[in-house]
């Protein structure tokens, strides 16, 4: 690099951290997880793991920074959950408090990523810091009867997730790249929840942070000019314990994924591109351990992508996706769950990109998650027996404003 281009690196990576640390909170909508990352991903409603077209690849494919050469991305996701919990109908709920809505403000997840092409080398080296997950709600009144908790805890739960990841992508020849990122990951929590004996969580509402490390594995292998096929491996995220809560989310582990995609341009107008990605909640011994036993019990969650992006001139480009994934919340496992109420399954977004110049783009994205309630069926656990009758719900609208710009 030149010297000024080494100084541009830097105050691009100062940027990132400085707006990165001041803005934390995240409201994911696959489990615990974003449903993409960035205007652009999330514009195609996540789909692009054969097809990443900014730096966001190095947590979606590392693979993909092997065709993005010198450019620096920037997004802000405002994200607008709207959720209730009813407990009214459970033996052991606030047969009092009626339907409630979270009183949960925007959400803002801030992502941004630098990737440069090693000149005369089949090497590209990338560096971005991320928002990926989170989950929270903020009830009036408990979920546990008021007789219990007189409607001073057992309402309030807000979990974050952030990783800052090095990669690199190598290119072994026309057809096949490769690479690697290495995330170290920062997670926070704080809740008001119930333990397993109906008493106030020893966190007490107190912020607790733990940290982690991880990796994403990636392969783009193009058969052709307009095919290509990704494979991308997330490991899972290991994380220090939460001391503050030891009595209910003593350490809560990011769970791997594997994600494998296509992606097709018939012409040079048409993009086209799926995925499908497989999320292992169930290896995560808190969210695979049952209520009764101190855990969530979640399933496995299966994602299903399809985006589509058209080039309607040489400055405007048009977006749109779809996605499907299950909810890891089984119907009796409700009640457990009512304070994180991760349940949307159907994803349905739309957006542009503006280029200004030849090196600038502006790319907007509005998504949403349709409203799924789920109730409890009384079949499970005693907390499913108590809780028999037990709804929540959530939907969720964001709007996604992407800067990149190419040098």
């Amino acid at each position: 690099m030149s010297a000024l281009s080494q100084n541009s690196f830097k105050k691009i990576i100062l940027i990132c951290i400085f707006f990165f640390t001041c803005v934390s909170h995240s409201e994911a909508t696959n489990g615990f997880k974003t449903a993409g990352v960035g205007a652009i991903n999330r514009g195609m409603a996540g789909a692009g793991v054969a097809e990443p077209q900014d730096t966001n690849a190095i947590v979606i494919n590392p693979a993909g920074l092997s065709d993005l050469g010198g450019r620096f991305d920037i997004s802000f996701d405002m994200h607008m959950p709207s959720s209730h919990m009813n407990t009214s109908a459970a033996p052991v709920g606030n047969v009092s408090a009626g339907k409630q809505k979270s009183g949960r403000d925007p959400n803002i997840i801030p992502t941004g990523g630098i990737s440069y092409a090693i000149k005369d080398t089949p090497w590209t080296l990338g560096f971005g810091l991320f928002g990926l997950a989170g989950c929270g709600v903020d009830y009036e009144k408990s979920r546990l009867s008021s007789a219990v908790t007189g409607n001073s805890f057992d309402k309030f739960t807000d979990y974050q997730f952030m990783t800052i990841a090095p990669a690199a992508s190598y290119r072994l020849n026309d057809k096949l790249a490769l690479g690697l990122a290495v995330n170290f990951d920062y997670s926070t929590f704080k809740s008001d929840t119930a333990n397993s004996l109906n008493q106030e969580t020893s966190g007490a509402k107190r912020k607790d942070d733990a940290y982690g490390a991880g990796f994403v594995l990636g392969a783009i292998y193009k058969l052709n000019q307009k095919v290509s096929l990704g494979l991308s491996y997330t490991s899972r995220q290991w994380m220090q314990k939460f001391a503050k809560y030891q009595d209910s989310v003593p350490r809560l582990d990011m769970a791997p994924s594997l994600a494998a995609g296509i992606g097709f341009k018939p012409n040079e107008k048409w993009l086209l591109a799926t995925d499908f990605k497989w999320i292992d909640w169930n290896s995560i011994p808190l969210l695979k351990k049952q209520p009764a036993e101190g855990g969530f019990g979640w399933k496995d969650q299966y994602i299903y992508s399809l985006g589509a992006q058209y080039k309607l001139t040489p400055y405007l480009t048009l977006r749109s996706g779809y996605s499907y994934g299950n909810s890891p919340i089984a119907d009796d496992k409700v009640f457990a769950n009512a304070l994180f109420p991760a349940v949307t399954e159907h994803h349905l977004a739309m957006g542009m990109g503006y280029k200004i110049g030849k090196n600038k783009e502006l790319s907007l994205t509005y998504e949403h998650a349709f409203k799924n309630t789920v109730k409890d069926t009384g079949l499970g656990d005693t907390y499913s027996v108590n809780g028999k009758g037990t709804e929540i719900d959530l939907a969720c609208d964001a709007i996604i404003l992407e800067w990149s710009v190419l040098f």
